[in-house]
């Protein structure tokens, strides 16, 4: 599934797609992030970086990097990052072992991920990501939940909120969003890394 959406990021497919599916959910995770100044924040899965840009647009005062499996993905970042003037460090790398120090990062996004990781990584980029979040830092996600009944692979599909507060997260808020297609609801979730971690 990833290669095939790099892929189609190649051809321009996946921008169509996402400029007009995306933009609404993109502004709304920032507004849930409430980002303060100087904030360091990593868009993991970013795709082609049109959140990450939308960040760096919000506020220039906060510090982005944006991290995709993809190659083509990130291509097409750093292409929109120059076109545009914006200063983001992009990176081709895997949500299950991100190339960040522990405690780099104030708050980390996802937006649409954990359907494409099979059931063996979601726990590992649930863990990477409290990793590399500072103590009492966000992680700001909108993500599908399980598909409807019956519906092929909707287990493994599905966002493991039953390993949130495994990895060390509790959720700070929860709100329902928007079905981008038919079968697939998707969910708002912040959750928050404990100011002092046990």
């Amino acid at each position: 599934m990833t290669k095939a959406l790099d892929f189609a990021a190649g051809l321009g497919l996946y921008d169509l797609w996402a400029e007009s599916k995306l933009k609404g959910v993109h502004r709304t995770l920032i507004k849930f992030a409430d980002l303060g100044r100087n904030e360091q924040v990593l868009d993991v899965g970013c795709g082609t970086g049109i959140l990450a840009s939308l960040l760096v647009e919000t506020s220039r005062e906060i510090r982005v990097c944006g991290i995709d499996i993809g190659p083509r993905m990130i291509r097409i970042s750093k292409k929109r990052a120059r076109e545009n003037g914006h200063n983001i460090n992009y990176t081709v790398g895997s949500a299950i072992k991100l190339p960040y120090s522990t405690g780099k990062f104030d708050a980390v996004f996802t937006c649409l991920l954990f359907h494409l990781l099979e059931s063996s990584e979601k726990e590992l980029a649930l863990m990477e990501i409290y990793r590399v979040l500072k103590p009492a830092g966000k992680y700001v996600a909108a993500e599908f939940e399980e598909y409807p009944a019956g519906f092929l692979q909707r287990r493994m599909l599905r966002f493991p909120a039953n390993l949130i507060e495994k990895c060390g997260f509790y959720v700070d808020s929860e709100v329902r969003g928007p079905r981008l297609t038919k079968r697939r609801p998707t969910t708002y979730r912040v959750l928050a890394k404990p100011e002092i971690c046990g």
